[in-house]
């Protein structure tokens, strides 16, 4: 394989484990400041709409827990490519 494709093939590992990275810290971040608001909003719901505000609560953490799952796939993926990348060199 010409050294011009393994550079590229590289970089393009990097770039995505590194995007990915970025992603992964963007979600956790926004996870702590949403369950933040949320306690500070169910702090305020005493009776009528607090049960639908914890339902729609679950679906959220539902939606952020299987978001962070194909993140976690999607790493390991870019860094097993970067391992196997390291057999190219």
């Amino acid at each position: 394989m010409k050294n011009n494709e393994i550079q590229k093939r590289h970089h393009a590992r990097q770039t995505i484990l590194r995007s990915t990275q970025m992603l992964g810290m963007s979600l956790y971040e926004a996870a702590d400041e949403l369950q933040g608001q949320w306690l500070a909003l169910k702090d305020t719901y005493h009776g009528v709409g607090a049960e639908d505000t914890e339902a729609y609560f679950q679906q959220i953490s539902v939606s952020g827990v299987q978001i962070q799952e194909y993140v976690d796939r999607i790493a390991l993926l870019a860094v097993h490519s970067d391992k196997a990348s390291k057999g190219e060199e």
